[in-house]
This record gives C-alpha cells, structure tokens and sequence, in this order.
C-alpha cells in the first residue's frame, strides 16, 4: 500500500518550501467527540462530515456564545434577530420556519421552535466551561431524529473532575463603535470532589452585560439593544462503582433585552398614514438620517427565563454500556414587535404592539444500549420519547407615544379600539402539545482492513394535539361566542443511513454517505374568519443526502485536509404560506441543494498554526410553490433565500516564548459571506439583496501557568452588514447588523 501521507517527494516539497524536515512539525489537536453514540473517537477517524471544536480552540477565539465559534465552521451560518433570537443553518437548509437543524446540550434537547409569529427561536445559552462543540453536517435522522434535517449541533459541558478542587475566574470588558456604555461579561468556575473516586460537583455561573448601539429617533431612546444574561450551571456526579456513573445537572439563565436588534438604513422611511378611526391621531412617517436609527412606534422587548434539568446514568456491563438519559427544558418567553406596519397595511394605522407569552416545556427521554464487543460488529440501539408542550398568548394592544401598552388585552367588545376607541385590537391564545416516540439503530461492520459500513435506521411517530380561540376578534366579538379550534394530527415515516468507508492508509479516509433527515411536523391556529382556508395541521418534511468526503492528514500529522461533495432532496418543504396576512404553515414544493465543503488546517512548526475552511452551495426550488402569492410565487429554479454561494473563513495564530513561564500569541480571524436574495421570486415586492460582507478579528495575548490576559479587536474593518433584512406585511424595512468593532481584554485566573 502506498504511503501517502510520508510520500519523500511531499516531504521534500515541504521541507524546501518551509525550510524544516516534516518531522520537525507540530502535530495537529485531535478532538475526541461522542457523535456516533458508540463510543469516543476522534472527529478525524469518523466517517462523517463532523467539525470539532475544542474547549482551548473556544478559549483563543473568545467564544461565549454561538455567534462567536459559527464562522469557523465550514457549511454553517445563522440569522441573528438578537438574543435568544437565533436561526441556524446548515448547508443551505433555511427556513422561515427554522428548526432545520438539532441542538443538543450534553444528552437534553434544545432546539427552538419557530411558532407563532416569531417566539421559540433557539436557546442562546452562554458557553462557558465547554469541554467542546460538535457539528455534524448533512441528514442526522437515524441517530438525532426530529428537526435533524440539515444536521446536528452537540455542545458538550466539562464534567465534574474527582483529581482536585479548582477554581477559575474569568472576565472581558470591552468597549463598541457607537454604544453609550461598555461591554461586560464574567464567569467563575469551581470544581469540588466530595468523596475520593466517588462524588463530585462542578459549577460555573455567569454574567454578561453589553450596552445597546441602536438609536430609536422616535421614541428617543439610546442604545436600545442592549443585552443582559445571568445564568449558571451545576454538574453532580456519582460513580459508586467503576462501572456506574450518574450525572445530575441543572442550567438556568435569565436573559434581557430592551428592544430589538433591528434599524433602519439612512435615507429609508419608516412608514406612517393618517388614520380613518375617530380619535386617532395621523402617524407620521420618518426618514433615518444616520447609521443605526430606528423609528419603530412601540417598545419591542425580549424577556426570557429558561431552566435544563437532566440525569444520565452510564453501565458497563462489560461487552457494552447502557445509558439511560431524561432531560426537562422550561423556557417562559416574553416577546413584542411592533405591529404598527401591518394595520397600516390593513389601512387601519394606529400606533399599537404585539406581545407575545410564551411557556414551553420539552421533556426527553433515551436510553440505548453500545456493544463493546472485540470483533468487527458492533452497533448501538435504543428508544426515546419527547413530549413538548407549548402555551401561548398573542396581544395587539395599542401604545402610547413612548411606545407602551396603555393596557393589558382584554375580551370586553367596550375595550375594542375599532368600535369604541379602546385599547384592545386582537388576541388569541394557543395550546399545543406534540408527543414524539422513535426507535433506532446504527451498526459498524469491518468488511476487512480497509472497508467498514456503517447501517442505520430510525422509525419515529409523532401525535400533534392544539387548540386555539380568539380572546379578542377583531372589531370584537359583537355578540358572537368566541371561536375555538381545536385539532389533531400525527405523522410517522422511517429514516435510514448508509456509509461506505475505505481506509486508504492509517491517515487518509474516503468514505460514501445516503442518509435521510426530517422535521416534525404540526399545527396551525389562525383562527380568523378571513383566513378560514388555512389547513388544521401541517406534516414533517424530509431530506435524502449523497455525499462523497475524505478526510486526511499529511506530513507526519501538520497538514490536514478535509472536503465533502454533497447532493440533497428536500422534499414536502415546510413552507411559510399566506392568507390575507396572516401567516401558516404549509407543505408545499421540493428543492435541491448542491455543495463542496472544505477545511483545511496546517503547523509548519510548533510557533505557527494556520487554516482556511469553505462552503460552494447552491439551493434551489425544483417544484413551484403556493400560486396564491401571484407573480411572486416561489418558481422552480429560484434560489432558497438567505443562502449564500460561499461562505468562508481563515485564520492564523502565532505563539512564542517570552521567557521562563511566559508565553506570547498573536491570531487573526477572516470569514465571508457571499450576497444572497431575502426572498424565493424576485417579483416579489419584498425582494432585496442581502450585500456579500466580511470580518476580521484581531487578539494578542500573554499566558503564563494560572493566568492569561488578551487584547482584542472585533470587526477590525467596521463592517456594517447587513446579516439581513426584514421587509413584509408585517415588517417595515429593516436592516440587521454585524456589532460593530469592538475593541476590549480577556482576563482568566487559575487559582488552584
């Protein structure tokens, strides 16, 4: 077999190229990852698109949060509305809908959920004391299941330590481009073990507190989006023999937020009308006159309280491990727009808001079993059960001229701003619950030396029940009973996975991949008299994946490269339909999606690491979508919105010694995004081009054995954006930014 990897003619490039022998390199960080659900193995030794970031990786970036790590993940970007306020994509599956993508914390399920005019999106849990981050790319339905379409993010939690007490303090305080005051965030974690070899606890808590640089020029606020979050983490584990281990763990967080991350470009006009309605004053329009003005009527808060309870129990019975895992996610959401544009719309122009209340609780359950057998079989097989329920109150109420609700919600017709000059316009709540049970496999098989496969399959079924009713109509109810809906579905399918690999050396590996995804589907609760055509329940849609992927390291260990050729059908789109205004989910349509994903990482020495990474993709509709949207309808060849041609990044870091014990480093950081459309059909009057953009990130730090301190710069260039732009029924034309540059230090202390 030939040697790739130690080929002399490579070691001879190299070596005149760079001035070293190979083996004089630096090896590569091998990040060991649990994906498979078989057993630990290095993300490079898989057969599987999988990025994998580690906990010292996550420390030089800075990264305490997702926006923070995502660009260094090739085949991933997001949509940012703002804290808690987050859609992740994976090559090119964007949805309005979101939820293309499975989010897991340690062994709990945390993937938001895009219900009901924008509250639910995904847990924005700060990162602090990760062991590491996995992101497996492409359908993950066998082993991840629902929402797993496009992929699957795990961020894994370091787990309490029986060898010694620790304690660590952490703290960054920065400064950005236009904002009233400084940033703040901090984090002190301890680990304690209680009894030797026996119990142990670790916690860390946190604070986070970044000022706002966002003018409202209406409502003369400053700075309006800022953000504050508190929360911490506790971990308790018990092993009372070698081969039975239990974690108990609970994360809180509190996370705020005094207006939304949104503003209006200069020279654009935010809309206003005179209004028909007796006693109404005319809304006057304004034209922004300066970067980041916003000239929205009302206050648009985002409050959220969430809470993760889970236990995991792990036994070695000696030819394999049983784990058995129950996870509670509680999150209690407070969230408003304003909704001002859209009864403009209606020709029904009055300064008003919508509050939305959310409570979600998510319980899962799994418990599987891993061979651990000393041949060439071996397979992991289980069973889980989700049961989520959702309640949800929706308010349009009218503001006062400083953009606060003159009032709560109310059923009483005295209280109707169209007929008495009230204070209430609509409401509605909505009740949802969605139980989910599925069973699944995966087995490994060594054909010989050099080829494995890899079978997996997945059965799920899901029963969606929800009901709705109008607490407010509008115009009122007029006599009328309130209307109530209430709705049932289910849905259940098979998805299956096949992987070929070929072990072409010890360090190269080629490998095949069909592997199907979906997402869950459910129910609609617009209950409207001129929406009445708006269907009961929507079904799940699904993915089938080709992929083609090698990954390989080079000259002894220092130059990895690894790439991916993929080819997806998504079928039965989950899609964001329209009646008169008001929106629901629909399946309608099918797309395609085309790509070549690469990551490449090289340390010509034990000073130098530096690495680039990309994504080629193309997405396209291959059926037509809803014709109800006229001449804008979604054609078949339309680009699905918000996903770029490429996207990449490249970074390089440098570290020397100083002297004895001290130890300097220098990184900078680059990733781009290529332009993309807002919408599918460009005769759609909400139809804009979101411009290509691209950052820089500077750092140079100085460690030492317990401390290390780091001067940054964020958004070196000061690129505004836009990550996107808002315009519909709904929206006034808006723009979401990058931060602008930030410029701060980082500061951690190993006490012992």
């Amino acid at each position: 077999m030939i040697k790739i990897i130690k080929h002399p003619i490579a070691v001879a490039i190299a070596s005149a190229l760079l001035g070293a022998s190979a083996s004089s390199f630096a090896q590569l960080e091998e990040v060991v990852v649990t994906a498979n659900k078989i057993g630990a193995a290095s993300a490079q030794d898989l057969p599987q698109a999988i990025t994998a970031l580690g906990g010292d990786q996550l420390e030089q970036l800075g990264a305490t949060q997702f926006d923070q790590w995502a660009a260094q993940v090739p085949g991933l970007h997001f949509e940012d509305d703002g804290p808690g306020d987050k859609d992740y994509v994976i090559r090119g599956f964007n949805s309005d809908l979101g939820g293309t993508v499975g989010v897991y914390m340690d062994e709990a399920v945390i993937t938001g959920r895009f219900t009901q005019n924008g509250g639910g999106h995904q847990l924005d849990i700060k990162l602090h004391d990760l062991d590491r981050v996995e992101v497996l790319k492409g359908p993950q339905g066998t082993l991840y299941g629902a929402n797993s379409i496009a992929g699957t993010i795990r961020m894994i939690t370091n787990k309490p330590d029986f060898e010694g007490i620790s304690l660590k303090v952490e703290g960054e305080l920065s400064s950005t481009a236009g904002a009233g005051d400084n940033n703040f965030n901090g984090a002190v974690t301890f680990n304690l073990p209680i009894i030797d070899d026996t119990l142990a606890a670790r916690a860390v808590v946190w604070n986070h507190d970044y000022s706002g640089f966002i003018d409202n020029v209406r409502l003369g606020i400053k700075d309006q989006n800022n953000e504050k979050a508190v929360g911490g983490r506790l971990h308790i584990a018990w092993t009372p023999t070698d081969n039975f281990d239990v974690l108990l763990s609970y994360t809180t967080q509190d996370l705020d937020s005094d207006n939304r991350n949104r503003y209006t470009p200069a020279g654009a006009t935010y809309p206003g009308s005179a209004s028909p309605f007796t006693g109404s004053a005319p809304l006057p329009e304004i034209t922004t006159s300066g970067d980041f003005q916003n000239a929205e009527y009302s206050l648009t808060p985002w409050n959220e309280e969430s809470s993760l309870w889970g236990i995991s129990a792990n036994w070695d019975i000696g030819f394999g491990t049983i784990t058995a895992t129950h996870n509670m996610l509680e999150r209690d959401l407070y969230y408003a727009f304003d909704s001002t544009p859209i009864l403009i719309f209606f020709n029904a122009p009055v300064n008003a808001v919508t509050i939305q209340e959310e409570e979600r609780e998510l319980s899962s359950s799994e418990i599987r079993f891993a061979s651990d057998f000393d041949g060439d079989f071996n397979f992991v097989v289980g069973g889980f059960y989700q049961q989520e329920e959702l309640n949800f109150d929706l308010s349009v109420v009218t503001v006062d001229d400083k953009g606060r609700p003159k009032g709560p919600l109310t059923s009483s017709d005295q209280d109707d701003f169209f007929t008495n000059g009230g204070n209430s316009i609509f409401g509605r709540n909505y009740a949802e619950e969605i139980t989910s049970t599925a069973f699944f496999s995966e087995a490994n098989y060594k054909i010989n030396d050099s080829l494995e496969a890899n079978v997996g399959i997945r059965w799920y079924e899901s029963d969606v029940k929800l009901s709705a009713i109008e607490t407010h109509p509008f115009f009122g109810f007029g006599g009328n009973p309130p209307q109530f809906n209430d709705r049932r579905g289910s849905d259940s399918n098979f998805s299956t996975k096949l992987n070929l690999s070929w072990r072409i050396n010890e360090d190269s590996l080629l490998y095949i991949t069909r592997s199907e995804g979906f997402r869950q589907g459910g129910g609609n609760s617009t209950i409207v008299p001129i929406a009445s055509d708006i269907p009961p329940t929507y079904e799940a849609d699904e993915s089938e994946n080709w992929e083609l992927g090698i990954k390989s390291d080079w000259l002894d260990g220092t130059l990895r490269v690894n790439a991916a050729l993929y080819r997806v059908e998504w079928d039965n789109m989950q899609f964001e339909d329209r009646v008169n205004g008001f929106s629901y989910t629909n399946n309608v349509g099918a797309a395609e999606i085309e790509g070549l994903e690469f990551d490449v990482s090289f340390a010509p020495s034990d000073n130098l690491t530096l690495g680039f990474g990309g994504n080629f993709a193309t997405a396209e509709l291959t059926e037509d979508g809803p014709a109800g949207s006229g001449a804008a309808q979604p054609k078949s060849g339309n680009e699905i919105p918000q996903v770029p041609n490429f996207s990449g990044f490249a970074f390089a870091r440098y570290q020397h010694e100083l002297s004895a014990g001290l130890q300097a480093n220098y990184q900078v950081n680059a990733n781009y995004k290529s332009s993309a459309a807002t919408e599918f059909n460009s005769a759609n009057s909400y139809y804009h081009v979101i411009d290509s953009s691209a950052q820089v990130n500077l750092s140079a730090g100085i460690q030492a054995e317990k401390w290390n301190a780091t001067v940054f710069i964020k958004n070196l260039t000061d690129e505004e954006g836009p990550v996107d732009i808002n315009q519909n029924q709904d929206n006034a034309f808006s723009y979401i930014p990058l931060k602008p540059r930030t410029v701060g230090i980082r500061f951690s202390y190993n006490f012992m």
